[in-house]
C-alpha cells in the first residue's frame, strides 16, 4: 500500500496537493487542526508567501506550511519559499513559530539545508518528503481510501471474484 501511495502522492501538485496535506496534517497532531488557506480579503483563495497556515490561539504564534511537488529545481525552490516567509507582503512573518514543508518527492539530505534555512530567522521546522507522507496517509483509512479508491475497488473486486463459492451439487448428481 505505500508504494501505491507514493505513486499517487508523488502526481500531486499545487492546489492537489495543498488539499492532500490540509487533510492529512490534522490527524498527524492538534496543532494542525485549524489549518486554512492563505485568503484574499474577499476571502478567495491565493497565492501568497504561505500556502496553508494554521493559527495557534494559545500563543498567538503561526505554523505556515509550504507545500512543493516540483522536481527540478526543488532544494532552490524550497530555499526561495523559506525567504518569502521574510517578505513585507507576509503579515505573519514576526509571528511565525514553525515551517511545515510537505514535499510530494523525495528529497534526501536537503532536508537539513531547509532546517538550517529555517532555524536562520528563528523557526522551528518538520519536513514531510514523499515517504514521510505516504506513511502518514496509510494511517488514516479514510485518506488512504479517498487518494486510492480506484485501485482500492479493483483489488476489492479481485478479491470478491477469487473467494466466490463453488456451486455446490448434490451426491449422486
Amino acid at each position: 500500500m505505500i508504494e501505491l501511495l507514493k505513486s499517487k502522492i508523488g502526481l500531486l501538485h499545487g492546489a492537489e496537493l495543498e488539499k492532500f496535506v490540509r487533510r492529512l496534517l490534522p490527524t498527524v497532531s492538534s496543532d494542525y487542526d485549524g489549518l486554512t488557506d492563505t485568503l484574499n480579503y474577499l476571502g478567495r483563495v491565493t497565492k501568497g508567501p504561505v500556502d496553508l497556515l494554521a493559527y495557534k490561539k494559545a500563543n498567538d504564534r503561526y505554523i505556515a506550511v509550504l507545500c512543493t511537488g516540483q522536481h527540478p529545481g526543488l532544494k532552490a525552490k524550497i530555499l526561495d519559499d523559506i525567504q518569502k516567509l521574510r517578505r513585507e507582503d507576509c503579515e505573519i512573518r514576526e509571528k511565525i513559530d514553525e515551517v511545515v514543508i510537505c514535499i510530494s518527492a523525495p528529497i534526501g539530505t536537503d532536508e537539513e539545508v531547509f532546517r538550517n534555512a529555517c532555524a536562520h530567522h528563528g523557526w522551528a521546522s518538520t519536513t514531510y518528503s514523499l515517504d514521510q507522507l505516504a506513511h502518514l496517509a496509510n494511517k488514516s483509512s479514510e485518506i488512504t481510501e479517498a487518494l486510492c479508491a480506484v485501485e482500492i475497488s479493483a483489488i476489492k473486486k479481485a478479491l470478491d471474484a477469487k473467494q466466490k463459492p463453488l456451486p455446490v451439487t448434490a451426491p449422486g448428481e
